[in-house]
């Protein structure tokens, strides 16, 4: 897509250096009362979404994180919450995102990447995502106890993926790349196989 740029980058860490695919908004990407009506209407991924996998799947390795900002150095680039949208339909748009944000993320550890990380986010989208992230993850925690076998695996990856595998910062990238980025790439590279298991018990088509 011309609204994003991607650029992959090595992260130096404790257990030597590894690559992250950094993805920055180019235009003003205002998510509204359109994208809301699209979602309500039928609950799947965005053309970001594809654009993104597609992109980790020709890396020639996988990425061990995925950074998303949500603004550009240059303040040109910019994502987020038309501000003109109410409060209550902020949150269900947030909440209907982060559902497929579930799905999106699912197919990227699929594809090998160990992390999600959104960061430059404003603190109004901060806020909202990680108060819908949370009662999803509530939600997860009652249909992975509550559910048939294969229902049961997606809802606890999909409750690792809430809880584990995704950070939502309002910090600028290149502080979280700096600081926080290292250390959470070599706690992750731990637990791989756990995720690994996960996908597996949660069928082949979450691996993208």
């Amino acid at each position: 897509m011309g609204e994003l740029a991607f650029d992959e980058i090595v992260v130096p860490t404790a257990s030597g250096a590894r690559t992250a695919l950094v993805v920055t908004p180019r235009a003003r990407i205002l998510l509204g009362a359109v994208r809301l009506a699209a979602l309500r209407a039928a609950q799947r991924g965005g053309e970001i979404d594809d654009a993104l996998f597609l992109r980790v799947k020709a890396c020639a390795r996988p990425p061990s994180a995925v950074i998303f900002r949500a603004k550009s150095e240059d303040g040109q680039g910019w994502w987020g919450f038309d501000p003109r949208l109410p409060d209550l339909d902020a949150r269900d748009l947030a909440k209907r995102l982060a559902r497929t944000h579930m799905e999106s993320h699912r197919r990227l550890f699929g594809a090998g990447v160990l992390a999600v990380v959104h960061t430059d986010y404003g603190t109004r989208e901060a806020a909202l995502f990680r108060a819908v992230e949370a009662e999803l993850a509530q939600e997860e925690e009652e249909r992975a106890a509550s559910g048939n076998s294969r229902d049961a695996a997606v809802a606890q990856l999909n409750l690792w993926t809430l809880r584990t595998l995704t950070f939502t910062y309002t910090l600028k990238a290149s502080k979280v790349i700096s600081d926080l980025l290292p250390a959470t790439i070599v706690m992750l590279e731990r637990t791989a196989p756990i995720v690994k298991q996960m996908l597996a018990a949660a069928g082949s088509e979450t691996a993208g």
